[in-house]
């Protein structure tokens, strides 16, 4: 969570001055900067939120056979994905105490897992060990001596 929030204070100033370049130098700044931020905010919710909705993993989660499904097992809707990840602030604000707590949880779920009814399963691809690269165990035989 902490990477978004650099990439957003980051992307705000190249953003800004594209931003600048289409509505024209006219518009003051007291418009440009909540363009830019609301521009930062749907690309960098966009990519998690549609990820959810429609797929129910992101290429990350993907890689690692992992899904984020709601706690009865159905689809997230694209509202329970956007809540999920505006409840990521409150996992991220109070030192990341949201995202330490699924150490702690049973149900190994966030705070913002339990904000949104959700929580994250492994997909039977990494059970079954047929994830990409990863080769099935080889049957060991014993020689005996005799």
């Amino acid at each position: 969570m902490s990477g978004v929030f650099v990439q957003l204070v980051t992307l705000y100033f190249p953003v800004n001055k594209i931003l600048a370049h289409f509505i024209g130098a006219g518009v003051g700044d007291a418009l440009k900067a909540p363009l830019a931020f609301a521009f930062i905010f749907v690309v960098f919710a966009g990519y998690p939120v549609f990820f959810w909705a429609m797929l129910g993993e992101t290429p990350g989660k993907w890689a690692l056979g992992l899904r984020v499904v709601r706690t009865d097992g159905r689809p997230l809707s694209i509202w329970r994905s956007l809540l999920r990840y505006l409840a990521y602030w409150a996992s991220a604000l109070p030192l990341f105490l949201g995202f330490a707590w699924i150490m702690v949880d049973k149900r190994r779920q966030g705070w913002h897992d339990k904000i949104a009814g959700t929580c994250v399963i492994y997909t039977a691809r990494a059970h079954h060990g047929t994830a990409p690269n990863i080769p099935a165990p080889r049957p060991q035989t014993h020689l005996s001596r005799g």
